[in-house]
């Protein structure tokens, strides 16, 4: 009994906990098919990390660094279902984290509102070769958005039936395919 009470308040804490997003997730068009519907949101910076293209991916990784931060947002009130596909997506390459998180005023990037915890997804492997640069969310919409949401479509519908096709499995045959016309 204590076990399934301790498991029902881990559930409600992450169910509670806001997720930190920085690229594709940051589309509302991306979290629609993914899960059905958009999640409240607001404008957010994430202090000492930086945000950088992988070579041949079209999303973006985020690694520690100091004195750097990310742009991006906070999503309210995902379901414990919603963060398992989450944590679906982001598969093996990235890491949840609890971290704190700067609320921004909306329209008003500089300004900083409340600190909060949320998590984010890090990713693994911090002296990966394959990161460099930066990475846009604007170039990103233009070139890619559509054959992201279709692909992210195709996962959804898997992983409601229950398959255990990876994020990744799904990201490297977008990838295949190449961006939208």
């Amino acid at each position: 009994m204590a076990a399934a009470v301790a498991a029902s308040a881990a559930a409600s804490t992450a169910a509670s906990t806001p997720v930190f997003v920085y690229g594709t997730l940051m589309a509302d068009e991306v979290l629609h098919a993914l899960l059905d519907r958009v999640p409240a949101s607001a404008p957010a910076r994430l202090p000492n990390f930086t945000r950088h293209s992988i070579k041949g991916r079209q999303y973006p990784a985020i690694i520690p660094k100091a004195d750097d931060s990310v742009l991006g947002k906070l999503l309210f009130n995902l379901s414990p279902p919603e963060m398992d596909l989450f944590d679906a997506f982001e598969d093996v390459e990235y890491v949840r984290h609890l971290v704190s998180v700067q609320g921004l005023a909306a329209g008003r990037e500089a300004q900083r509102e409340e600190e909060t915890k949320a998590f984010v997804y890090v990713w693994g492997n911090v002296e990966d070769p394959d990161l460099h640069g930066s990475w846009d969310y604007e170039v990103w919409r233009c070139k890619w958005l559509a054959s992201y949401v279709t692909m992210c479509q195709e996962f959804a519908q898997e992983w409601s039936e229950g398959g255990s096709w990876s994020g990744i499995e799904h990201r490297e045959t977008l990838q295949a395919k190449g961006p939208s016309s």
